[in-house]
Formats: C-alpha cells, structure tokens, sequence
C-alpha cells in the first residue's frame, strides 16, 4: 500500500487520466502496458508484481530544456515526465503514446 513518504515524489505533478491496464503487469522493468484509453508506457524502476487489469492514475510534470539537459535528455524543448500508480505501486514511466 502507498504511504506519504511514496506520494511526496509526486509533488509537482499533475494527475492526469485514469484507466485500466489491458491485460497483467507482471513489473519487468521496461514493461509496455496500454491502458483503456488508448496511452501506452514504459514502465522504468518497477518492483516485480503481477497485477491484472490493474487501475491506474497518470501524473504528468513538464520540465524545461534547461533540466531536461541536467538529467541528461538530449532535446532542445521541454520534456514531459510521468509517474504512474498502478495498483498499488508508485512507478516512473515513459509515454510511447
């Protein structure tokens, strides 16, 4: 179950969707999952779980080019950063779409 201490790394962020999982997540790092809402992530710093159909809720932060560089992105434009709850478990992700 998440605590205070795991929801502190959301700060910043903003909730943005919410949907279910089609299909397991089985917590690979690097998993690919599509939610019902057509968004599909990589999932990155996961702990192996096997969930199914689990819910989760889309936390999204734009950074500027300026930290998106000190964190090692090559990209001359803002870059979007998502973190999602799924299930029961706070993960850093990568949208493909």
């Amino acid at each position: 179950m998440l605590d205070a201490s795991e929801l502190s790394s959301v700060v910043g962020y903003t909730a943005i969707a919410w949907g279910v999982v089609d299909g397991d997540v089985d917590g690979d790092d690097g998993e690919l999952i599509k939610l019902d809402n057509g968004m599909i992530f990589e999932l990155s710093g996961i702990s192996p779980m096997v969930e199914y159909s689990p819910e989760v809720i889309v936390f999204e932060q734009t950074i500027t080019p300026a930290e998106a560089r000190q964190l090692g992105f090559k990209r001359d434009g803002p870059v979007a950063m998502y973190k999602l709850v799924v299930g029961e478990e706070l993960v850093d992700a990568f949208r493909l779409r």
